[in-house]
């Protein structure tokens, strides 16, 4: 069975609460987690050191 290629396998927390996310085919994405911040279930992620 093929591997999906929407499977992350790598994380790199940004200072700016920005995700770098690299996919098993190698590409890498940015993702912008800013706009979960204001939702209570993310609220602990707004200390960037646990972020």
């Amino acid at each position: 069975m093929k591997t999906p290629v929407w499977i992350v396998t790598n994380v790199q927390p940004q200072k700016n609460y920005t995700l770098i996310l690299t996919f098993v085919s190698g590409e890498k994405k940015l993702f912008d987690a800013r706009p979960l911040l204001a939702k209570a279930i993310y609220k602990p992620l707004n200390n960037l050191s646990f972020f």
